[in-house]
């Protein structure tokens, strides 16, 4: 009877150690959350404006479909959207010319006054090898084509719409952007708040698109200024 039972405690003294020498198993790694996207229309389009400035293009593009999800006819959503993956010399045509970027000036205001359309800004960026526009600093200089007639219309053809024949081919002209001044002036705050609280590559990206928004400000214009230097001290 002793010797049954000294058996049988040795036999679970082995299973106790078989099963401490049993390796865990690593805890699966939880998949990365999706990038929110933003709810209102205006905040949509001030991440992608705010995305492409950075060349953060995959994070951007989600945005700028969901615009189009909620209004296919969105004229900002389209014009950005088509210029992810077009190459920028089929988007923008002209003989191209060398300037010298200024003090205070973007490839928004650039392509605003050169282009016609300051939503141009990133293909002007890619245009010039750009992997994102904010990285344009003034007295930097790029090849910027001068009198040109944008080809970018929109992201999708309208139904029952063909081919145009040789004699309509060429691209019309695009209205000139229109001035928002109020919607100016609530960007151009929300920049000076980002400057004083200490994040001035926000502050950058606010005011460029205060200035798109208000083209030729020139409260504007300095305020951009200001923050793309504090930017440049801090990123050294």
């Amino acid at each position: 009877m002793k010797l049954r039972t000294l058996l049988l405690g040795a036999v679970a003294a082995g299973s106790l150690a078989a099963c401490a020498q049993t390796p865990k198993e690593s805890p699966v790694a939880a998949a990365p959350a999706a990038q929110a996207i933003p709810a209102t229309p205006a905040e949509r389009e001030r991440a992608a404006i705010d995305l492409l400035n950075q060349g953060r293009v995959e994070e951007a593009r989600p945005v700028l479909d969901a615009m189009l999800a909620d209004d296919p006819d969105n004229a900002v959503a389209r014009r950005l959207i088509v210029q992810l993956d077009a190459d920028p010399k089929l988007l923008i045509t002209g003989m191209a010319q060398p300037y010298t970027v200024g003090p205070g000036e973007t490839l928004s205001m650039l392509a605003g006054r050169f282009l016609g359309d300051p939503l141009l800004f990133y293909a002007l960026a890619k245009y010039n090898g750009f992997a994102a526009p904010a990285h344009v600093q003034p007295g930097h200089v790029i090849q910027v084509p001068r009198n040109v007639r944008p080809a970018v219309a929109s992201a999708r053809p309208k139904a029952g719409s063909g081919p145009r024949t040789a004699k309509t081919a060429a691209p019309e002209a695009p209205a000139a952007p229109k001035r928002d001044a109020a919607k100016a002036a609530q960007l151009r705050a929300s920049g000076l708040q980002q400057l004083n609280s200490g994040a001035p590559g926000k502050a950058v990206n606010l005011l460029q698109q205060a200035l798109a928004a208000d083209p030729g400000n020139p409260a504007i214009q300095k305020d951009l200024a200001r923050a793309q230097r504090i930017n440049a001290t801090v990123a050294r």
